[in-house]
Formats: C-alpha cells, sequence, structure tokens
C-alpha cells in the first residue's frame, strides 16, 4: 500500500508516517512497533494489510477484513506528563473523526466517543489503542494503534467471531465500515494520506483548549445520560448521571445525580437506553 505524504509540512521535525514498515502480515502492529521501539524514531508507522491478533481497550478483539481496512500503529515520544497520555488518544479519535467528515456522504454523521471510538451514527467505524512506557517518573514513549473499518463487510466479520468475542460485543456500538454506509469502496492510500496528515498536526500540539475545541465539535456524549463502569472483569459502577464535557486532561465530565461534577479518567461508558441528549 504505498504512502502519499507530499501533503504534511517538510518542516515538522518528525511526521506520523515517515519512516513506515508495510507488512503483507502480522499479530500485531502495536506489538511489531513495541518490539523495535529503541530503534525507531519518532513518527515511525508499522502498517498491515492482515493482523491476525488485534486488539482494543480492555483486552477486548479488534477484527478487520485482509486487504479491505486500515491497521497500524505509530511511535510517539511525547514531552507531556504520563497522566496527560489520554489527551493523545482524544487527538487520535478528533483527528480520525476529521478525515472522516469530509467524506462525501459523511459530513454530520462522525461522533467520537470518550475514550476512544469513532462513531458514524451510532455504529462503530473504527477503534483507538494507546500503550505507554514510563522511566524515571518520565513519559518514555507512547504507541498508538488505529483500526479503521474502510472496505470490510461488517455483517461477514461478526459472522467469523466467536461466542467469546461476540460478547464483548453485547451493549456495544456495533461495527460498520465506510463502504457499509457509503454503497461504494473507499481509496484507502488516499485516506491514510490525509488522516497521517491530521494525526500529526493533532499530536504535534496536543494543547487542551485547540484539542477539547474539536472534541466538541464531535462528541458523542455530550447531553446524554451515561453510567460508567471500571470493565472487565468486575464492571462495577463509577459514576451515573449527564455527560458534560471532556476536561482539560482528556478526562470524562460527569454531572452525577447529587449535581456534582465527577472527573473519570478511565473506565467504559453506556448510554442509557432511550434518553436523549439535552438541547
Amino acid at each position: 500500500m504505498p504512502l502519499l505524504l507530499g501533503q504534511i509540512d517538510s518542516a515538522c521535525p518528525w511526521m506520523a508516517g515517515l519512516p513506515y514498515r508495510y507488512l503483507d502480515r502480522c499479530g500485531s502492529t502495536n506489538a511489531v512497533l513495541k518490539k523495535d521501539v529503541a530503534s525507531s524514531p519518532t513518527g515511525m508507522l508499522v502498517i498491515t494489510d492482515e493482523q491476525t491478533e488485534g486488539r482494543g481497550r480492555l483486552g477486548r478483539t479488534w477484527s478487520s477484513e485482509a486487504g479491505k481496512d486500515l491497521v497500524f500503529s505509530v511511535l510517539l515520544r511525547p514531552a507531556m506528563p504520563p497522566e496527560h497520555v489520554p489527551l493523545l488518544s482524544l487527538a487520535a479519535g478528533v483527528a480520525a473523526a476529521e478525515a472522516l467528515d469530509r467524506l462525501p456522504g459523511l459530513a454530520g454523521r462522525v461522533r467520537v466517543k470518550w475514550p476512544n471510538d469513532v462513531l458514524l451514527g451510532d455504529k462503530k467505524v473504527c477503534g483507538i489503542l494507546l500503550e505507554s512506557h514510563v522511566k524515571g517518573g518520565r513519559l518514555d514513549w507512547v504507541v498508538a494503534g488505529i483500526g479503521l473499518n474502510v472496505n470490510s463487510d461488517p455483517t461477514t466479520m461478526l459472522r467469523h467471531l466467536t461466542s467469546a468475542q461476540k460478547e464483548e460485543w453485547q451493549g456495544k456500538p456495533q461495527p460498520t465500515s465506510l463502504a457499509a454506509e457509503l454503497g461504494s469502496e473507499v481509496q484507502r492510500g488516499t485516506l491514510l494520506a490525509d488522516l497521517l496528515v491530521r494525526l500529526t498536526r493533532r499530536w504535534m500540539r496536543p494543547d487542551p483548549p485547540r484539542l477539547l475545541e474539536g472534541i466538541r465539535r464531535f462528541d458523542a456524549l455530550l447531553g446524554h445520560q451515561v453510567e460508567v463502569f471500571t470493565g472487565p472483569p468486575t464492571d462495577l459502577l463509577v459514576v451515573a448521571g449527564e455527560a458534560v464535557g471532556i476536561g482539560p486532561a482528556g478526562e470524562l465530565l460527569v454531572r452525577d445525580l447529587d449535581g456534582e461534577t465527577v472527573r473519570v479518567v478511565a473506565g467504559e461508558v453506556t448510554v442509557r437506553t432511550g434518553e436523549r441528549p439535552r438541547e
């Protein structure tokens, strides 16, 4: 798959996608990049046409169709406190949303569900997984894995899931793809080039005010009544209430039943069935 990176400003100190390593097939692009992190420069991209051991948040499975989707990982070395890593995840979500929103037929349909799901309507089209390493109390590196369903058939993907994997999707946004939503295939190389440009810009300057302005445009949870759980294996309720935005460190803000605003830094969010966002 050729990378068309001419749109990136050559004055940037680094660029997502340069250099890059293409693999016909691998277990996990995150795992491949983490193995070579010591010898890889910032912006290094590992991309594959077939990923056999893809993972999402909380250990969940991420499936993609060989030769149809975009599956890649990028190496970052951000100068920020470890607790601000969620900002990078949000930045990736906003960059992906911006890239998809400009596609004919998708404008106004793209949403970002905290912390890292990109949706088309109420269906999931893109997942983001960040893995980081802290050394001496400082953030050493971050590997950002992104899976974007481009030309795959989501019904075929679901049919091939195991029983355990199908359970992971229960109560979650169901998968979709760009082709399924648009009715025609999307050129992956062009989309990848645009996405890498936007990722570079967002990751290079993940300042909260600018990022929060971007997330507000696509926020899928704002105004909804939500429940936040710890995630498996315990799935304990953390807070229930109204999602009222994103905090300066990338945390989800929920106004609980007592009217107090709770800052959530990690968890699994469920929108209460039948609830509508406040006008």
